[in-house]
């Protein structure tokens, strides 16, 4: 493996400039190119090439632009869900412990309510930290000179962390 195959396998392509490779590709290969000289020409490897063909090949760049939005945003559900999960498991330990007050005694007991506690608190101030990080990026984006580089590095407005229904306060705990 020389060193033009590391370089190609560190660039990193959007799923629109995918698309537009693949299309530049048919036009090639219609012309009478071989698949060698396509991939020389996309500056590809064969594997990436016959793995975006299998990815992207009938799609359109608005089609492959939604799919990369419907990544982030499954990505984003996911996130959601497990901390939903967390705090369902934090409710069903506290409702146990109501139910054995030798348990809540326990000094084990007190140590891991306090540690949930810390874990909710951390949770708060990350979701607090990204909120903050999204507005200064937010106010960034749409001021100059900053707008032209975001332009550039495709940057855009970030939205900011919405918690779901039910899940802005975290479980009260009552001894």
């Amino acid at each position: 493996m020389g060193v033009e195959d590391d370089e190609m396998k560190r660039r990193k392509h959007t799923p629109e400039q995918i698309v537009r490779k693949l299309r530049e590709a048919d036009r090639l290969i219609g012309q009478g190119a071989s698949v060698a000289e396509v991939l020389q020409h996309l500056e590809v490897t064969e594997a990436t090439y016959y793995r975006w063909r299998n990815q992207y090949g009938a799609m359109g760049p608005d089609e492959a632009k939604r799919l990369k939005e419907l990544e982030v945003e499954n990505a984003r559900l996911k996130k959601l869900l497990a901390e939903a999960e967390l705090d369902k498991a934090l409710v069903n330990v506290m409702a146990v412990a109501e139910n054995y007050p030798d348990l809540k005694a326990s000094t084990n007991f007190l140590d891991l309510q306090r540690q949930l506690a810390d874990t909710e608190n951390q949770l708060a101030f990350a979701r607090q930290y990204y909120n903050d990080s999204v507005s200064t990026l937010n106010k960034l984006v749409a001021t100059m000179p900053w707008m032209f580089f975001a332009g550039m590095a495709n940057v855009q407005r970030r939205a900011f962390y919405q918690a779901p229904a039910g899940q802005t306060t975290p479980p009260t705990v009552s001894f």
